[in-house]
Formats: structure tokens, sequence, C-alpha cells
């Protein structure tokens, strides 16, 4: 009886075994199929042609992350990221013949007008006060005639003082009238250059969720695929079908809206965003100040406010000469001067004047505390961007390191319990994506700053904002 109940034991111990064993052998060959699934799948997501891999991307550079592992802070990581944050000649416009004028050509040319205009009005001078003069009478009764003819020399009241004091009235209206028509044609200038880049944004999500939407289509595939084999959950694929979703919605409204590439006068001062330095904050407010046309034109109110009428303006000074008759006189030749002189003084004016122009003293004054404050904003706005260009780049190269440690990992049998290396490179591969055109988009918004700040300083070039080292 012992002898039966321990030959049982031996058999039943030898079944387990063997039942043991096929299991680990089945579990290998599932294993060994999913991995194989797995490296299939992400072959045709890197190598799809709609996608811009940014594998494909790093490989443009030397040394590629494949070869060996790297630290984040190798300088090639570095030199990796950089690029994946900078515009390239894709995302370039297109060449469609000649650009149409801008409102920066037509300031250009307003300009040329305006200054050949008062460099005429300042030669002109209206009136030199100089008339000839004549005078006829004829007495019918006693048949005799007078008359009088000559020329007469008005200094004063409608004369020449009065000419010059209208002539410089009409050039101050007519700068201010100019600085206005600036000031509005800088403001439309503005507003053009944000509307261009507005278009370039436009271009930019476009591509960005044309290059996502591939991705995520392909990866979608994979994970149902994946799913089937019972290798992902419902809630992957559920996630995976959801950003797809959003980007195909982006995508769809992009298609439909305005936009354009960058223009090649663009490019560089694109790429160099991140380490370029701003002029002195305090010489970015002189120029502000300096070049402001309302400022401008408050100095021009000053000025006009010395014209405020004046007891002077009545005085007469008539100097003439000419050759006269009278009725029963002899001919005579005459030289003579006309004097008018107002007994009433106005001593009120000057105090008036003074008022006047005190107003517009603080008026200019609260003008610079304003252009300060902007100056100040945009700067701090500037830095903070740049600042937040870098760290994005950063985290790039955290990708780019995280990418060669799961590739690593994809070449090791030997793998840690729920760790998916080929898994993860999916997921990097999307927030590579997210990560390059937030960096881009962070671009555009720090040349807005530098658009902003070429109207506020009036400065036409981008290098006059900036300080280069020698």
């Amino acid at each position: 009886m012992k002898y039966f109940l321990h030959h049982r034991l031996e058999r039943r111990t030898v079944f387990i075994c063997l039942l043991f064993a096929c299991t680990f052998f089945c579990i290998s060959i599932v294993a060994s199929n999913a991995t194989q699934s797995k490296s299939s799948a992400r072959s045709t997501i890197t190598t799809h042609p709609l996608v811009v891999s940014t594998a494909a991307s790093m490989a443009s550079v030397e040394n590629p992350l494949i070869e060996r592992p790297v630290s984040v802070s190798n300088s090639t990581v570095k030199k990796q990221a950089c690029i994946l944050t900078k515009f390239n000649q894709s995302l370039l416009a297109d060449a469609v013949g000649q650009a149409p004028e801008s409102i920066g050509d037509i300031m250009q040319e307003l300009e040329n007008l305006e200054k050949d205009y008062i460099d005429k009005l300042q030669d002109r001078r209206s009136s030199y006060g100089i008339f000839a003069i004549g005078e006829y009478d004829d007495d019918i009764e006693n048949s005799e005639t007078r008359y009088l003819a000559g020329f007469e020399w008005r200094i004063f009241n409608d004369g020449y003082y009065e000419a010059v004091r209208s002539d410089t009235k009409k050039i101050l209206q007519t700068q201010l009238e100019f600085y206005q028509l600036r000031n509005d044609m800088k403001d439309r200038q503005l507003e053009e250059d944000l509307y261009n880049l507005f278009l370039v944004e436009n271009f930019i999500n476009l591509t960005y969720y044309r290059e996502k939407s591939a991705f995520l289509t392909l990866l979608l595939d994979k994970r149902v695929e994946q799913m089937a084999y019972g290798y992902t959950t419902k809630i992957d694929v559920f996630d995976t079908r959801r950003q797809l979703k959003n980007a195909e919605h982006n995508l769809a409204f992009y298609e439909q809206s305005n936009n354009t590439g960058i223009a090649v006068e663009q490019l560089k001062t694109l790429n160099i965003l991140e380490t370029v330095k701003l002029q002195p904050i305090a010489t970015l407010i002189d120029l502000a100040q300096s070049n402001s046309y309302n400022l401008k034109i408050q100095d021009n109110f000053i000025e006009r406010s010395d014209f405020f009428p004046t007891w002077t303006n009545d005085i007469a000074v008539n100097i003439n000469a000419g050759y006269k008759q009278e009725f029963y006189e002899k001919n005579r030749t005459i030289m003579g001067i006309e004097v008018e002189i107002p007994l009433m003084l106005d001593t009120s004016r000057q105090s008036l004047v003074d008022t006047q122009k005190r107003i517009y003293r603080y008026q200019a004054k609260a003008i610079k505390r304003r252009l300060e404050q902007r100056v100040k904003k945009l700067f701090s706005f500037f830095n903070f961007q740049q600042r937040r260009l870098l760290g994005q780049q950063e985290k790039i190269e955290l990708f780019i390191a995280k990418i060669q440690r799961n590739r690593e990992k994809e070449q090791n049998i030997i793998q840690q319990l729920d760790d998916d290396p080929t898994r993860n490179l999916d997921n990097i591969e999307v927030s590579m994506i997210d990560a390059r055109y937030e960096a881009l988009q962070t671009r555009l918004k720090i040349y807005e700053i530098v658009l902003k700040l070429m109207a506020l300083t009036q400065t036409d070039s981008v290098t006059a904002l900036f300080e280069f080292s020698q």
C-alpha cells in the first residue's frame, strides 16, 4: 500500500514539472511574437512618409544617438536639441512672384514726400509785404483830377512780419499733421506685422497637427493590434484615439485658415532669439522717448502756444514812395511812413501762454511715463520667453536621452517588471513632437515682442534693439 502511494506521488510530481515546463515554453513564444509585432509596428510608424520624424531630424547630426550612450549634458545632445527647436527650410514661404506693397513701403514713400514738402515750405515766403498802390479821382464839376501811384512796404500788420508768422504757423500745422499721420501709419504697420505673424503661426500649427495626426494614426493601429493579443488595454486605445481625434479636429481647422510660411529674412532672426541680448533697458527707453511721435506732437503744441494773439499783431508800420497830385495842387514826388500803435496792452497774454505750455508738458510727462512702463513690460516678457525657450531645449535634451536609454533596453533581453521600452519610445515620440512645436511657438512669441519693441522705439532694423559683443 505504501509503495503504491509513493509511486503515485512520483508520477504526479513528474506531471506537474512537465506542465510547468510547457507553460513556460508557451509564454516565451507569445512574448517573442509580441516583441516582433511591437518592433514591426514601431518600424512602420517611424518610416511613414508624412511624418517628419524626430529620429530623422536627429540623424542629420553627426554621432546619432543610436551609436552609443550619451548623457543629458553632452554637447552633441545639446546641438541636436537646439536644431530641433529651430525653423528649417521646409517652413519657408513659397516664392509666388512679387510681394504686394507693405505698409512699411508706403510709409517710406510718405516720409520722402513729407521731407520734400517741408523743405519747400520752409524755403517759401507767402508775402514780403510789398504792394503797388494807386488811386485816381475826377472832380466833374470843377474839372479837376487827382491821382496817386507808388509802392508800399507793409512791415507788420498785413505785411512782412505777419506773413512770416503765418508761414511759421503753417509749417508747425503741417508737421503736426505729419506726426499724427506717421503715428497712425506706425500703428497700422504693427498691426500688419502681427497679422503676418498670425499667418505664420497658422502655418506652424497646420504642420504640427498634420505631423501629429499622421503619427497617431499609425500608433492607433498599432495599439489596436496589441490589444488583440492582450498586450495593451482599452484605456490605452481610448487615450490614443482621443488624442488623434483632437489632432484631426485642429488639423481640419487650420487647413481652412489663411496661412503663410516664414519669410527668408525672418528665418535668421527667429533662429537666434535664444542667444541675443536686448540693449540695456535705459537705452531702449531713450529710443522710445526720443522717437515718439506723441512726444513730438506735444512739443509742436508747446511751440504753437507762442502764437497766441498779442497786441503786436495790431501794430501797423507802412513805408511808401510814389508820385502824387491833389486837387488845385502841383504834382509831387513823395516818400513817407505810416504808423499805427494800439494804446491798449494785453497784460494777461503771457500768463495764458505759460499755462497752456504747462498743460502740454504735463501731457508729455505722462506719455514718457507710459513709454517707460511699456518698454519695461516688453523687456521683462522678452527675458521670460527667452528663458522659457531655453527650458524647452533642455526638455528636448531629456527626451533625447530617454530615447537612447529605451533603445538600449530594447536590445537588452533582461528587462525589469512592467518595463516596456518600445512603448516608452512611442510615448516619447509624441511628447517630442509636442515639445518641438511648442518651442517653435515660443520663438514666434519672442519675435512678436521684438516687433512691438520696434514699433515702440520707432526703429527700422531689428539689430538696433540688440546688444552685440565686440
